[in-house]
């Protein structure tokens, strides 16, 4: 039986054909010529709820908590990579047999990222999705993230994860990152002591604080952003305290959402004996933070 050519069905066929492949499958289908990837690009079930996470080794679209496809970025290629052409370069790639995550082969890693971005950027219409690219800065080397998704992104339509796990980051690092990055959303696992915040820019809307800081509440109502979330080990309850204090006096203009521990706070004293019912009168919508 020979093959059947369905890249060449009316437009009317391909429309109903797509909607039955899956997501997984669009990326190697795009591969294999420029009009399959045209053809892919314009007939897909568009997903609103696609979401691009880029470091400087890998680059991962996930819908919801799924990582559907993964690109590392590495230097040599493998015996067992193939010849692909990705955003006009030819590279060697390979699927890991395992895991299931593409390895990618570049001369220079950092343009092997970028154009691995510009490909999927265009093939799955990234600009057109709700939900802002995710980039990790680990390091001063990895600064070069965040001017070029700022030239990608509509300006500061990204969120900014400073990830300082294994402390590469000086207080000089952190500073020169938030004076020079424009997110809407900042996520960072520590806020080292002597950085105020009010380096920060003013046009961050959410700032989520995972581990431990020093942070003082003069420094969060300086930041005065729309959400605020604060994990379990974040800040010490009177600092905690205080916001709320300042909160609800009205000095956080702009703060409409705030997520922090409770569990050594007397909330009793803010809204009184009935706190089951403030809780519930508070708690107006859901929130997720990964």
């Amino acid at each position: 039986m020979p093959p059947v050519l369905f890249l060449q069905f009316p437009q009317v066929v391909l429309t109903e054909i797509f909607k039955f492949i899956e997501f997984e499958d669009l990326f190697p289908l795009a591969l294999c010529s420029r009009k399959s990837f045209n053809i892919v690009k314009t007939y897909q079930d568009k997903k609103s709820s696609l979401q691009l996470h880029i470091t400087q080794k890998y680059i991962k679209i996930q819908m919801g908590y799924v990582d559907n496809f993964k690109f590392f970025v590495l230097s040599p290629a493998s015996e067992n990579s193939k010849n692909v052409n990705i955003n006009g370069n030819r590279i060697r790639m390979e699927l890991h047999k395992t895991y299931g995550f593409y390895i990618t082969y570049w001369d220079d890693e950092i343009k092997g990222i970028k154009s691995i971005f510009e490909y999927l950027s265009e093939l799955f219409s990234i600009k057109n999705i709700k939900n802002p690219t995710e980039i990790t800065v680990t390091g001063r080397d990895t600064v070069w993230l965040m001017d070029f998704i700022e030239e990608r992104q509509d300006g500061g339509n990204y969120k900014l994860i400073i990830d300082n796990c294994n402390y590469q980051l000086t207080n000089y690092d952190y500073r020169f990152i938030i004076e020079h990055a424009f997110p809407k959303i900042i996520e960072t696992n520590e806020i080292p002591a002597g950085l105020q915040l009010i380096e920060f820019r003013k046009s961050i809307d959410i700032l989520i604080i995972r581990g431990r800081s020093w942070i003082e509440v003069d420094n969060l109502i300086s930041l005065n952003c729309t959400e605020l979330v604060i994990s379990p080990y974040g800040c010490e309850a009177y600092i905690i305290t205080g916001l709320i204090y300042h909160w609800m006096a009205g000095d956080l203009s702009k703060l409409k959402f705030f997520q922090a521990p409770t569990r050594n706070l007397n909330l009793a004293r803010f809204f009184g004996e009935n706190i089951g019912s403030a809780k519930l009168e508070l708690m107006t919508e859901k929130r997720e933070y990964r």
